[in-house]
């Protein structure tokens, strides 16, 4: 093609209108650009890894089992850029014992090399998909059961279920809402721990009752007619004490011992027999009170933290 550069007509159109290149002249210039010598300059390159998200129904997680997943292999250009992607379909194993936003490596699966080069690696990143009636807390599982009012108050058995069957569970007379009762060994599994599996009693009300239930209602409230379960209700701030050093507040508050002798100069935390003045209490030192009666609740501290009013 360098043969024409001095030809006065080249590049211009030909009478017919068009101009005229063959297939020589392009490869002469690739050629003389790139050259030989520059492609076999390409070095091996290992291939990008590719990320994916595989849902797992928390069903699915006590035993290994196998799953079936699609995915796209990108083919990137010159420049780097996804030029496209070729489906792929691929089986894999799911270990038993997974957990949410775990990573499992699956070696080679990746995107191709370039010049040789290794494929990258496919990575299955684990999620956890919710469930209707089963919270997850690390490895331990948690459950409401809704639970009658006499069921509470005198004690009865219930069906719960757990992950892999149906067990049954005893109530014990007095029952509190909220309470937890805890069933060992019934939670996650996995190589390292098993988890345990909570139920939460909730105390469902019956509907709105009818004559005779109301009656029945009133009784009852006539027996018990010196219960009052709203006797300290608004008072539990007065009577609080926990231990506290100043090493396991500041660590378990995150608070520097500078801040801590400062709540302790307000007067909101005093050695045994030491009054507090409650009219020095800021914000902070609420909020430092607050936590500490968190940390004996947690804790199970002794010893004494003033209250305020």
């Amino acid at each position: 093609m360098w043969q024409h550069r001095n030809d006065p007509h080249f590049g211009h159109q030909q009478a017919g209108g068009q101009q005229h290149y063959d297939q020589q002249d392009f490869d002469d210039i690739f050629s003389s650009i790139f050259g030989q010598h520059a492609r076999q300059q390409r070095r091996p390159a290992r291939g990008r890894d590719i990320e994916i998200e595989v849902a797992v129904f928390l069903e699915e997680t006590p035993e290994a089992h196998q799953r079936t997943i699609r995915y796209g292999l990108p083919e990137y250009n010159a420049f780097g850029l996804v030029e496209r992607e070729t489906p792929k379909t691929l089986n894999v194993k799911i270990p038993a014992g997974v957990g949410d936003g775990q990573r499992i490596r699956v070696k080679g699966q990746g995107a191709p090399g370039e010049a040789g080069g290794a494929s990258g690696d496919l990575w299955l990143v684990i999620r956890i998909a919710p469930h209707p009636l089963f919270d997850i807390s690390g490895h331990d599982l948690e459950i409401v059961a809704p639970v009658a009012p006499w069921e509470a108050a005198l004690g009865a058995k219930i069906t719960v279920p757990t992950l892999k069957e149906s067990v049954l569970v005893t109530l014990p007379a007095g029952t509190q809402a909220g309470q937890r009762l805890r069933l060992k060994g019934k939670g996650l599994v996995n190589k390292q721990t098993t988890g345990d599996l909570y139920v939460v009693v909730n105390i469902v009300m019956p509907p709105k009752p009818d004559d005779a239930t109301a009656a029945l209602w009133q009784q009852l409230a006539d027996a018990q007619a010196t219960f009052q379960p709203r006797a300290d209700w608004g008072n539990h701030m007065a009577n609080v004490t926990v231990t506290v050093t100043y090493t396991e507040l500041c660590l378990n508050c995150g608070i520097t011992e500078d801040e801590l002798n400062e709540v302790v100069g307000l007067g909101m935390i005093a050695p045994q027999n030491v009054s507090a003045r409650p009219w020095l209490f800021d914000d902070a030192a609420q909020a430092a009170m607050h936590r500490a009666q968190r940390l004996r609740r947690e804790l199970g501290w002794t010893g004494r933290v003033l209250p305020w009013r």
